[in-house]
């Protein structure tokens, strides 16, 4: 399992010698892809759709397009999806499926391999659909109110049988990375970390560098016993 670091700090990345990074086309990206170019790293490009929701912006797809045209043919990308209004009707709800899957066909004529999102609260046949025309997928993570996070989580890996990846959008529950065989997932959980046993959790600056780079080994290791638990069931992915 590929744990991705996401809003990454160069400096962590580099102190720790991470491999898995994502970037944020809407937010990061566009200003600081040129420090991983020339890196060992696998990189996964989020468009940051979601990211900038609630700001009102939305992110252009031609302007998204040229970018991962651009781009190394090694890097993954997540498709830009379209977010439906919160309690969204039937109809704004499958305008938006629809909208999204055209993106994603749109973005699928590139040599990067690009990954479609299948939301929570979208009916399964979306889901049915992208498996039937791809070999790796995003979990969107859980919003609103509806069936449980590990009640989504059970559908999609039902219809997935091991046979196709699934990347866990912003999520690093223990329980749902031990019961279910994420091919990857990402988190901002390694910025976070508890100077002391009653303090709660602060995010890192300054001289707490020393702390949040022991948070950031972490997770790598968390991400390293993970896959090896998995190894150890059979499911082993490239």
């Amino acid at each position: 399992m590929r744990l991705y670091f996401s809003s990454p700090r160069y400096d962590v990345i580099k102190a720790v010698g991470h491999k898995n990074v994502l970037l944020s086309f809407a937010v990061n990206a566009k200003k600081s892809y040129q420090n991983y170019i020339d890196e060992d790293v696998n990189i996964l490009i989020d468009s940051g759709a979601f990211s900038i929701y609630n700001s009102g912006k939305t992110v252009d797809i031609e302007e998204y397009y040229r970018f991962i045209e651009s781009s190394p043919s090694s890097w993954n990308f997540i498709s830009l999806d379209v977010i439906p209004p919160d309690n969204p009707t039937k109809k704004e709800l499958m305008k938006a499926v629809d909208q999204g899957f055209e993106n994603y066909r749109y973005l699928s004529q590139l040599k990067q391999k690009i990954l479609p999102t299948y939301h929570y609260g979208e009916p399964e046949s979306v889901l049915k659909k992208y498996i039937s025309i791809t070999d790796y997928i995003c979990a969107g993570p859980k919003r609103g109110a509806g069936q449980s996070a590990d009640e989504y989580y059970k559908m999609i890996f039902k219809n997935t049988t091991n046979q196709i990846k699934v990347h866990g959008l912003a999520n690093t529950s223990l329980t749902s990375l031990l019961k279910y065989p994420f091919c990857s997932v990402d988190s901002i959980s390694y910025l976070k970390f508890k100077v002391h046993r009653d303090s709660g959790q602060y995010w890192a600056q300054g001289k707490l560098d020393a702390l949040l780079y022991t948070s950031a080994r972490r997770w790598i290791n968390i991400q390293r016993q993970v896959t090896k638990i998995w190894n150890e069931r059979g499911i082993t992915w490239d």
